[in-house]
């Protein structure tokens, strides 16, 4: 009898809760959903604003850098130039040339031109020192190489791949040059005639070959030894008392 009554008043709860049981479950799934995807659509704007910040900060310190990079250069390049204003002679002028013209690229000599051909003066950049002692014992006809005797003809900057018919066969056996490499000729000029080439290449770690400031370099290096040379021609005045 106890088990007849428990089944009924069991029957009677089902039929009394067990609808709003089900529609209550009914719109809590519904409300789960509708949670569910409001918060997938308030992650994603999240999401989508967060990237665009990182993006605009991104370009902001990429331009930031850019500038940073670009006043470095600027403040070497100056510093250069002083240090080329110094010097008193001819020689030390290019010496000074090659040693600040490193700092724009990975490997540089000075050739100086003379009649129909170029001698090894002065190099930097080259980790074997016996490379740099050859060099200054170097004497290379222009005829031998295509971008020699161009930069020569022409006192026009050349940039070529470094191959033995392009700078010789001296030249590209001593700086292990094989045809593959950027190299920069850049001519010395002072009134009208090339006086030395200067030489430039990424060496070894293949850095960059900073163009412009090795041209920069050399107007300022042109400029200097016209001002040298026309002051030591000038006659010495003689104040009277």
């Amino acid at each position: 009898m106890p088990n007849e009554i428990e089944e009924r008043i069991q029957a009677a709860l089902d039929a009394a809760f067990g609808e709003k049981i089900e529609q209550a479950r009914h719109e809590l799934t519904a409300e789960l959903q509708s949670a569910t995807a409001q918060l997938k659509s308030e992650c994603a704007a999240e999401l989508e604003a967060a990237v665009a910040q990182a993006k605009e900060q991104g370009a902001l310190a990429k331009g930031e850098a850019v500038r940073t990079t670009a006043r470095q250069l600027a403040e070497t390049l100056a510093e250069s130039g002083r240090r080329i204003r110094t010097k008193e002679t001819v020689t030390d002028i290019a010496i000074e040339l090659v040693e600040t013209a490193k700092q724009f690229c990975g490997r540089c000599a000075l050739f100086i031109q003379k009649g129909n051909g170029i001698l090894g003066f002065r190099a930097q950049g080259f980790t074997d020192p016996q490379i740099v002692r050859t060099i200054q014992q170097l004497e290379i006809p222009l005829g031998k190489g295509s971008a020699l005797s161009q930069a020569v003809a022409t006192k026009e900057r050349v940039e070529v791949g470094g191959g033995d018919n392009e700078v010789s066969p001296e030249i590209a056996a001593l700086f292990g040059l094989n045809g593959d490499r950027r190299v920069v000729l850049i001519p010395v000029i002072l009134r009208d005639r090339v006086l030395a080439l200067l030489y430039a290449d990424g060496g070894e770690q293949q850095v960059e070959v900073q163009t412009a400031a090795l041209e920069v370099l050399t107007t300022i290096t042109e400029a200097w030894l016209e001002a040298v040379g026309t002051r030591k021609k000038q006659p010495e005045v003689v104040h009277a008392r």
